[in-house]
């Protein structure tokens, strides 16, 4: 072999050798990009999976209070079950997209296929599943096939707190069935503070739907009227006396001569209210005859205007689910799961 033929082969060896050297190198780049692309991927499903499992206690609670809002402001429950249960998913899945709106890339979308609530063994938290479908744009990889489209799945259970209920803001209401007359001596027109005691030996206590608690006395008026009260004491001592303060004007009084004090009723909450009493007068009274009747009645909502499901001030645990949170807002006919929370005192 001559030096031109020994230069030739060698020319034609460099350049061969640089031509497997940039396969190589081609190869190794397109790896690369491809690489890129599928954490690209991954990383987008990431950011929607963690975004929700975020947010998605927020969402489902604002769904519930929400739906309470709904029924409050129309006076109108659901007709089952399935439909308050409809209206809440929706308003999780319009939530949920839109929470998403501003971090999904170009091209890519979401679709909520499934939807599940369920009820748990507490009345306050629910259950939730969802199946969510990423579509991801079409990707023409060189080394690796992608498919476009991914799911994600949720399953997790969502603490309620602080639901208002609807059925008890519209219709929880007590009635007090008992009065004990109480006749009183006023001296002119002025309106007078003065304390009203009672014992054992002019009240009968059993007579009460509590008699461990004042909450259920009310002081009555002309016209069955509430008037200002407040029980300073009650049931202390050997005589098991309570000190109730009154502030009347001879207006208030019935035939001008006498107020009742109203009780055994369930309501759970008092309507007394403090007031300065460093003013007060001595006013003679004396106690009359009691009367039993349906006269006066209270709503809920007007002794309180927090009224939310499971408030451990109002509500006792029951083993019915037509006390759920769903029954609630159906207007109690609908049993959903085994437990809820039922209105103390509620018939």
């Amino acid at each position: 072999m001559n030096f031109t033929q020994v230069s030739i082969f060698l020319i034609l060896l460099l350049f061969t050798t640089t031509v497997i050297v940039f396969k190589a190198i081609d190869l190794k780049t397109n790896q690369v990009e491809d690489e890129l692309k599928i954490k690209k991927y991954s990383l987008i499903k990431e950011n929607i999976n963690s975004s929700i499992n975020n947010n998605i206690d927020k969402i489902v609670l604002s769904a519930f209070i929400n739906t309470s809002y709904k029924i409050m402001n129309s006076g109108e429950y659901f007709n089952n079950k399935e439909d308050a249960l409809n209206y809440i998913k929706e308003y999780i899945k319009n939530q949920i997209n839109k929470s998403l709106s501003n971090i999904l890339p170009n091209n890519t979308t979401i679709k909520i296929e499934e939807i599940n609530i369920s009820p748990t063994n507490n009345p306050l938290i629910v259950n939730i599943q969802m199946k969510i479908n990423i579509r991801y744009p079409q990707l023409n990889l060189k080394n690796v096939y992608i498919f476009p489209e991914q799911d994600i799945t949720i399953n997790k259970n969502v603490k309620l707190f602080k639901v208002p209920d609807p059925y008890g803001y519209l219709n929880a209401s007590y009635t007090w069935h008992n009065y004990l007359k109480v006749n009183v001596f006023l001296r002119g027109n002025n309106y007078y503070i003065f304390n009203i005691t009672l014992t054992k030996n002019n009240f009968n206590y059993s007579e009460m739907y509590n008699p461990n608690s004042p909450n259920e006395i009310r002081v009555l008026g002309n016209g069955y009227k509430l008037l200002p009260y407040w029980v300073e004491s009650w049931r202390t001592g050997e005589n098991e006396e309570s000190v109730i303060w009154v502030n009347i004007s001879r207006n208030d009084l019935f035939n001008s001569g006498y107020i009742y004090i109203a009780y055994n009723s369930s309501v759970p909450l008092s309507n007394e209210r403090y007031f300065n009493v460093s003013t007060a007068t001595n006013i003679t009274y004396n106690f009359g005859n009691e009367i039993i009747g349906d006269y006066y009645t209270e709503y809920l909502r007007d002794l309180t205007d927090k009224i939310y499901y499971g408030d451990p001030k109002l509500y006792d645990l029951v083993d019915n689910g037509t006390y759920s949170i769903i029954g609630v807002y159906t207007g109690l006919k609908d049993s959903w799961g085994n437990v809820g929370y039922k209105l103390k005192g509620l018939n």
